[in-house]
């Protein structure tokens, strides 16, 4: 059986990512692991001073640091109180993004959780720059919290396209909330209905190749929630419209509180990239995204 035994939450302190430590905090003491809280401290939002300042800088930035180190003390002392779990705080100086890397290997963590940011938290259709950027080169799965943690995460959605991407998402539902209920959805695909229409192709003839195509990953579908074993799975084919309509769309009808979704998924962007589909995903669903990564998130 897998295991959840290190947590590293990104703070900055806004009101997203504090939402994204209690939701960690929830998480370590669920799974009785261990929890850090981390902040990527950069003395140089102070800014430069005029020329003779020099001395008063460096005691500005001192205490600027000392400030922030508490006040990450302090988030790490409240949360400690909520459990059991072992929770300790973090600061490395260096832009976030930058020690993001240093942060996952000093704490051990298998899995990084963040806040929302941006306009409104999310732009309409894109994620912004700061933790897009995270999520580009964190090397552990990313959890993306919007929602403050009321309960354990009991209604989870995992599409899946049957690839090798799609087995790490159902291994990471499973260790993230083991006794949730999960939705396997797939979206089916007519790959050359585009080319049947060039050649002209009956209207007949497109309904009977798309029907194909959709018994085909029913198929599919039926034969990995089988493969799974696992009675929390339920498994759930919808039509053959943009992906990510019919993702966002299931999530806020069916009141999912987790989406679990590749970073970029067969045939998406570059490694140093996000996906698009990913982006629209994340930025609008009403509700928490797993991003996963590979490797998976823990091993058996």
């Amino acid at each position: 059986m897998t295991k959840l035994s290190h947590i590293l939450a990104a703070t900055d302190f806004s009101e997203p990512s504090l939402i994204a430590v209690d939701r960690a905090t929830q998480l370590a003491n669920q799974h009785q692991a261990s929890l850090t809280v981390f902040h990527g401290f950069n003395s140089g939002q102070l800014g430069p001073l005029p020329r003779g300042f020099g001395d008063l800088l460096s005691d500005a930035r001192a205490s600027f640091k000392k400030e922030t180190q508490d006040r990450l003390q302090m988030i790490a002392a409240k949360q400690k109180a909520q459990g059991k779990a072992a929770i300790s705080a973090l600061m490395l100086e260096g832009n976030s993004q930058e020690v993001l890397a240093e942060a996952i290997n000093q704490s051990k963590a298998e899995l990084l959780v963040l806040g929302a940011h941006g306009e409104g938290y999310w732009h309409e259709l894109f994620l912004g720059s700061y933790i897009s950027s995270l999520l580009a080169h964190s090397t552990v799965p990313v959890l993306v919290a919007k929602q403050a943690p009321t309960t354990e995460y009991k209604n989870i959605l995992v599409p899946v396209d049957f690839s090798n991407a799609s087995k790490t998402l159902i291994q990471l539902a499973q260790t993230i909330a083991p006794n949730a209920r999960k939705t396997l959805l797939h979206i089916p695909s007519a790959p050359l209905e585009g080319m049947m229409r060039l050649k002209n192709a009956s209207p007949e003839e497109l309904l009977h190749y798309k029907q194909l195509c959709t018994d085909e990953a029913q198929t599919k579908l039926n034969k990995l929630l089988v493969s799974i074993g696992d009675p929390s799975f339920t498994a759930k084919l919808v039509g053959q419209n943009y992906a990510p309509s019919e993702i966002i769309s299931f999530q806020m009808d069916n009141q999912c509180d987790l989406v679990l979704i590749g970073k970029h998924g067969a045939g998406y962007v570059s490694d140093l990239l996000i996906g698009s589909v990913t982006k629209l995903v994340i930025s609008n669903v009403s509700c928490d995204t797993l991003v996963s990564v590979d490797p998976p998130l823990v091993k058996k």
